[in-house]
Protein backbone atom coordinates (compact mmCIF):
# COMPACT_ATOMS: atom_id res chain seq x y z
CA UNK A 1 0.00 0.00 0.00
CA UNK A 2 2.90 2.36 0.66
CA UNK A 3 4.11 2.24 -2.93
CA UNK A 4 0.66 3.29 -4.17
CA UNK A 5 0.76 6.25 -1.82
CA UNK A 6 4.16 7.25 -3.21
CA UNK A 7 2.99 7.15 -6.83
CA UNK A 8 -0.25 8.91 -6.00
CA UNK A 9 1.66 11.77 -4.42
CA UNK A 10 3.95 11.88 -7.46
CA UNK A 11 0.95 12.25 -9.78
CA UNK A 12 -0.65 14.89 -7.58
CA UNK A 13 2.65 16.77 -7.44
CA UNK A 14 3.06 16.57 -11.21
CA UNK A 15 -0.43 17.96 -11.80
CA UNK A 16 0.15 20.77 -9.31
CA UNK A 17 3.54 21.54 -10.87
CA UNK A 18 2.00 21.57 -14.33
CA UNK A 19 -0.67 24.04 -13.21
CA UNK A 20 1.94 26.29 -11.63
CA UNK A 21 4.14 25.98 -14.72
CA UNK A 22 1.27 27.01 -16.99
CA UNK A 23 0.67 30.05 -14.80
CA UNK A 24 4.35 30.98 -14.89
CA UNK A 25 4.45 30.46 -18.65
CA UNK A 26 1.45 32.72 -19.21
CA UNK A 27 2.73 35.41 -16.88
CA UNK A 28 6.39 35.52 -17.92
CA UNK A 29 6.61 33.81 -21.34
CA UNK A 30 9.28 31.39 -20.05
CA UNK A 31 9.71 28.47 -22.49
CA UNK A 32 9.19 24.93 -21.14
CA UNK A 33 7.83 26.17 -17.79
CA UNK A 34 4.90 23.68 -17.71
CA UNK A 35 7.17 20.73 -18.48
CA UNK A 36 9.72 21.75 -15.87
CA UNK A 37 6.95 22.35 -13.33
CA UNK A 38 5.42 18.93 -13.96
CA UNK A 39 8.80 17.21 -13.66
CA UNK A 40 9.74 19.07 -10.48
CA UNK A 41 6.32 18.48 -8.92
CA UNK A 42 6.46 14.77 -9.72
CA UNK A 43 9.90 14.39 -8.20
CA UNK A 44 8.93 16.30 -5.06
CA UNK A 45 5.74 14.25 -4.68
CA UNK A 46 7.61 10.98 -5.14
CA UNK A 47 10.24 11.95 -2.58
CA UNK A 48 7.58 13.15 -0.13
CA UNK A 49 5.79 9.81 -0.50
CA UNK A 50 9.02 8.01 0.38
CA UNK A 51 9.56 10.16 3.44
CA UNK A 52 6.00 9.60 4.65
CA UNK A 53 6.38 5.82 4.32
CA UNK A 54 9.43 5.79 6.61
CA UNK A 55 7.59 7.25 9.56
CA UNK A 56 6.85 4.65 12.28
Amino acid sequence: MGNVNRWLLAVIGAVAGLAIGIGVSLATDVPLAPEIGALAGGVVGYMLGGMLNRRP
